[in-house]
């Protein structure tokens, strides 16, 4: 086991995270996914002690009642380095702390080249580097991240993903990440999914899209007014339906079993719609629902 928590809940004044009960493996990659505020960050927080008013029970790999912080590495959205450290100080220290520091992530991220900035007058991206180098430079067997991505450019995000997918190829190593990028959640094997400090669900990632998207995404384009409102009304009836369609101007997308995807090939053939896809759901599917339907 790598992480179990019961009747775990992180307390703000007005807002509060709550888990009943979760049991993570050890190599499992758990991304936790919501909308803004629905209490990702304060989870995370939560679990490694960042915030201090929790209740419930935590237990690490080993039935541990702390983090094994020698092994671990750890990207937050608020840094705890002073604004006025040199990266070349946060280096060092990382050094000191951990006795370990593969040059590749020094390289990788370009740390040298902002050794004699101070902390606090780096760019946003430039503050993601330094935070990434440091959770992942000593080779930890588990991390924990969030939202890792933000601020970093196409080149860096792709470096990034690139250390990431080898760190995730390790059976050994285990991850939790708040993602809202669909190359992050294809990494993920299983999905947290929180909703105003809930879990609305939580499963291995496939049966998480089957059960709440289903298994296909039909997107028809082209349409007019009465069409759309036609096949909306006809989808609501199939049971392999289970969310209700997107409705746009011109376009109806659907998610669905097998069912929908032959009424959608009928109904394609029979009517003549030049403009459609029919497509297995993916992780960029998942993420866009969530972010359409304010989940």
């Amino acid at each position: 086991m790598f992480l179990s928590l019961n009747k775990f809940e992180v307390i703000y004044p007005d807002f509060k995270v709550f888990v009943e009960s979760l049991d993570l493996d050890v190599g499992s990659m758990t991304a936790v996914v919501g909308s803004n505020g629905s209490g990702k960050t304060a989870l995370i927080e939560g679990i490694l002690g960042v915030l201090q008013s929790t209740n419930g029970t935590k237990h690490w790999k080993g039935c541990l009642s702390t983090l094994d912080k020698e092994n671990s590495g750890v990207q937050l959205q608020r840094s705890g380095f002073g604004d006025q450290m040199l990266v070349e100080d946060i280096r060092l220290l990382h050094k000191a702390l951990y006795k370990k520091q593969e040059s590749v992530f020094i390289q990788d991220f370009e740390i040298d080249e902002l050794a004699r900035k101070q902390y606090r007058n780096l760019s946003r991206g430039q503050k993601q580097r330094v935070d990434l180098f440091v959770a992942m430079a000593h080779m930890p067997s588990q991390i924990f991240l969030d939202e890792p991505k933000t601020g970093l450019d196409s080149t860096f995000s792709r470096i990034f993903m690139k250390h990431f997918e080898l760190f995730a190829s390790n059976n050994e190593n285990s991850a939790i990440f708040a993602c809202h990028s669909p190359e992050e959640l294809q990494i993920a094997d299983q999905i947290l999914w929180l909703d105003q400090g809930e879990v609305k669900d939580f499963g291995q990632k496939e049966t998480v899209f089957k059960r709440h998207l289903g298994e296909y995404k039909i997107d028809l384009k082209g349409l007019t007014d009465q069409q759309r409102d036609d096949y909306y009304t006809a989808v609501q009836s199939f049971d392999s339906c289970p969310q209700e369609p997107l409705k746009s101007d011109g376009e109806l997308v659907i998610y669905g079993g097998l069912i929908v995807k032959e009424w959608a090939q009928q109904v394609i053939k029979s009517d003549g719609i030049p403009d459609y896809s029919i497509s297995a759901i993916k992780a960029v599917d998942f993420l866009q629902y969530l972010t359409k339907k304010g989940c």
